[in-house]
């Protein structure tokens, strides 16, 4: 296959994650299927970079290594699968899927990367903008027609439009809001940033999760701060006063809104249902903090430690798995911490070994002289990846997420390469 082919192909599959995601949804609430075309199609996505990267033609020493590596996998892989096989039987196949979401984020990140290595290629995140205003588009529009599938199931409020996780969703509109801010402020148009942000906020507070308006405060602190600052370098005093002007209407705005949105609502029903009268109460007490601030993630997180240091060796080496007795278990959603539960400590090793391989070397390359601007929207989403990936999951081990992980880390790997 030409090189030029397959970068065709690669960055080809970056645009479907949209249209993949709104027909998972409509596979699993109007069909109630749950092996959804999203999670086959990533599934051949991955097979065929795999397949490629062990044909392709390598330095002998460079292919002994990545033969060496996908071996680990599979041997784990067969590892775990015997182990469930032989402790949840009736649930195997479940074990398979998850098994294949989880690890999907670092077999990726390899085999693309070695790809990208060897045939000077780079995965293409100038489409990051676009793929932002598409899962907008696809979040307003049928939410206004009053056909937005709900965020949550009971009690709370929300919409989030053709997509059936909320917390995937939240996690594509955070990790990419720092390339949404990009566009807008190289844009350099007045009216068009004003409705941008307007539209981003309206959808974030009607969605009703916190992650992305928390992604959305550290991103107004960034990059208001670099507006700022090049504004009062270039000495434009009257825009630097209509910039104030704006943010003070745009904050009284929301001020007058912002008890009619869902983000509102549901953060009363929360404080409703713990009994507390003022916010700061909170943090007083470490389990409302947990309940609050973490969704009870801490909780799980003591309920699968308990779990894990009653389970047998082979169970503390290759993970505890999804399920007990037959019975899902509920995730910390705390991304890391759940992959040392869920595949043990040499399924661990091997996941993050291998991302930390490919990552420590971006993360040296990022401090280095380079245009300070787009340096920045690096940066910032990394640092969000992280964040959301320890605070609120669902950013390494969900495959409509970490794909786009994958390709910013593999983009910023390999662009010193490409000629």
């Amino acid at each position: 296959m030409q090189k030029k082919t397959l970068l065709k192909i690669i960055n080809l599959f970056l645009w479907l994650g949209p249209f993949l995601d709104a027909f998972t949804a409509l596979m699993i609430v109007k069909w109630n299927i749950s092996l959804t075309i999203g999670v086959v199609i990533r599934f051949l996505y991955l097979i065929f970079l795999i397949s490629y990267l062990i044909f392709m033609r390598e330095d002998k020493g460079e292919k002994k290594k990545t033969l060496f590596v996908l071996f680990l996998f599979l041997l784990y892989f067969i590892g775990f699968i015997l182990l469930k096989y032989q402790q949840e039987r009736q649930v195997v196949f479940s074990c398979l899927k998850a098994l294949f979401r989880s690890f999907y984020f670092p077999l990726l990140l390899f085999t693309l990367s070695r790809i990208s290595h060897t045939k000077k290629i780079e995965p293409t995140i100038s489409s990051f903008p676009k793929l932002y205003f598409v899962y907008l588009f696809f979040i307003i529009v049928p939410n206004l027609l009053g056909i937005g599938l709900a965020t949550y199931q009971v009690t709370k409020e929300g919409k989030m439009g053709l997509f059936y996780s909320a917390n995937e969703i939240s996690a594509i509109l955070s990790i990419l809001m720092p390339f949404y801010f990009e566009y807008l402020y190289r844009k350099q148009n007045f009216f068009l940033t004003v409705f941008g942000s307007f539209l981003l906020i309206f959808i974030l507070l009607s969605i009703g999760t916190k992650g992305p308006l928390l992604s959305l405060d550290i991103l107004m602190l960034l990059f208001g701060y670099r507006f700022i600052k090049d504004l009062i370098h270039s000495k434009k005093w009257k825009t630097l006063g209509g910039v104030g002007v704006c943010f003070v209407s745009l904050m009284c705005l929301l001020i007058i809104v912002l008890p009619s949105t869902s983000f509102y609502k549901n953060i009363k029903v929360h404080l409703d249902f713990l009994e507390v009268n003022n916010v700061f109460e909170i943090f007083k007490d470490f389990h409302l903090v947990d309940h609050f601030i973490f969704s009870s993630r801490l909780s799980f997180w003591q309920k699968s430690h308990k779990m894990y240091q009653k389970a047998p060796i082979s169970n503390q080496l290759l993970g505890l798995g999804y399920y007990d007795k037959g019975q899902e278990v509920k995730m910390i959603e705390m991304d890391p911490i759940d992959v040392f539960y869920r595949h043990g400590i040499i399924g661990f090793l091997l996941y993050f070994g291998t991302v930390l391989f490919i990552i420590i070397p971006v993360f040296k390359n990022l401090f280095q002289k380079r245009n300070k601007g787009q340096e920045l929207v690096f940066k910032s989403s990394l640092f969000l990846m992280i964040l959301l990936a320890f605070f609120t999951g669902h950013i390494l081990l969900a495959p409509a997420v970490s794909i786009y992980v994958v390709y910013l880390l593999v983009y910023l790997e390999t662009r010193e390469e490409v000629v």
